[in-house]
């Protein structure tokens, strides 16, 4: 099959540059000067590439690799830009993390064999070697008979101290026990869920199931259950439904850690921000998920009123190898210091990169050099071994 190119690049000696070195590589290309075009196009012709310029007037790189990741898009991507070498790593980075299968990335001027070399790429290939690949595409009636059945279950993975030795709480995970697909990660299903208006009552379940679980700790000294709680779940009747729900599972509020997820769905700052407040009044804690990545600014972690900033895995899977990652994780640290938040570091796997973050002044540390995430039963025994 003729592979097919899409190109979304606002100056058009560029983008009719590419499409003719791709026409000469024997595929087919369309280019297009505005994001319109760009999505009409997309969702119409099909490409299994696209090219991408990350520096747009009216809907810049990011925001459109964001949209791509929303609407599940296979289409393996290229990434240019004329910014520099970290401004596409970035880039690259936080579209790999959203499950998008990059080709690769190209700073201007490129040169031809350079792209024709990424043309040349397996898109599926590269979502097989993101860290999150495209998952299979579900439907919303799939969707619908999983919460109808039961079909969602939840996996706890401990969160430790560094400087106490001693577990600090954990967190709820959704997994899905589809009946032809077997068990999904929620990076497959969560942005389905959010596209349909589901999320609410996906979460709604899990709250449930977590709280029910973590009421039956109450003799052990788990300080905390962590609950992930999409950026698009922030409507105003949240603070209520959460402490109507710990009230009638016998746990206090104050043991609850709400870690806000999606921030990027966040459309109503103000409103979001008044939730939050709401929440914090009523004794819960809030996290910022995955700080360093996509959306989880600077200016959030100002507006809104978080106790817990938790570190992405990817900058701390990379601290080992590189300076800048390091450098990146330790001021996260420092910043959360000076804030009056608590810092968690996600994705450590190697007792090596523990003893670092403890020696960053990191306070607790989450991953498979810890635990994995488990099933009720093997995190209830885990904890209680562990509590003697």
């Amino acid at each position: 099959m003729t592979g097919r190119l899409l190109i979304f690049d606002d100056e058009p000696a560029v983008g009719r540059m590419v499409e003719k070195i791709a026409q000469r590589a024997g595929m087919l290309a369309r280019y297009c000067s505005n994001a319109d075009q760009f999505f009409e196009q997309l969702g119409h012709w099909q490409p299994s590439h696209v090219f991408i310029d990350l520096v747009m007037p009216e809907l810049d790189g990011v925001e459109v690799l964001s949209r791509l990741a929303q609407a599940r898009a296979t289409a393996g991507i290229i990434i240019a830009s004329g910014l520099g070498g970290r401004v596409l790593q970035a880039a690259q980075r936080s579209a790999q993390a959203r499950g998008l299968p990059v080709l690769g990335v190209l700073a201007k001027p490129f040169s031809t064999r350079a792209l024709r070399a990424l043309l040349a790429a397996s898109p599926a290939a590269a979502a097989g070697g993101t860290e999150q690949a495209q998952g299979p595409a579900l439907l919303a009636e799939e969707l619908e008979r999983g919460l109808r059945n039961d079909e969602f279950f939840v996996v706890y993975q401990p969160k430790w101290l560094l400087a106490q030795q001693r577990v600090s709480g954990i967190e709820a995970l959704v997994r899905w026990d589809h009946p032809t697909l077997g068990i999904l990660s929620p990076d497959t299903f969560i942005p389905l869920a959010e596209g349909t208006g589901r999320i609410g009552a996906l979460t709604d379940r899990i709250v449930e199931i977590s709280l029910a679980w973590f009421a039956g700790l109450a003799s052990t000294a788990m300080p905390s259950l962590e609950l992930n709680i999409s950026g698009s779940s922030l409507d105003a009747g949240l603070p209520e439904r959460l402490a109507d729900r710990c009230h009638a599972a016998r746990v206090a509020r104050e043991r609850v850690v709400l870690e806000i997820t999606e921030t990027s769905q966040i459309c109503d700052a103000l409103g979001a921000s008044e939730v939050l407040s709401r929440l914090r009044i009523k004794g819960f804690g809030l996290a910022i998920d995955d700080f360093g990545m996509g959306y989880s600014s600077m200016s959030q972690l100002a507006m809104f009123p978080f106790t817990e900033l938790k570190i992405d895995k990817s900058f701390v899977a990379d601290m080992h190898h590189s300076a800048a990652m390091r450098s990146v994780v330790h001021s996260s640290i420092g910043l959360a210091q000076q804030m009056g938040m608590s810092t968690v570091a996600e994705g450590v796997e190697r007792e090596g990169t523990a003893a670092a973050l403890a020696a960053m002044g990191c306070d607790a540390v989450q991953g498979y050099a810890i635990a994995p995430p488990m099933r009720a039963d093997s995190a209830s025994l885990w904890i209680r071994e562990r509590d003697r």
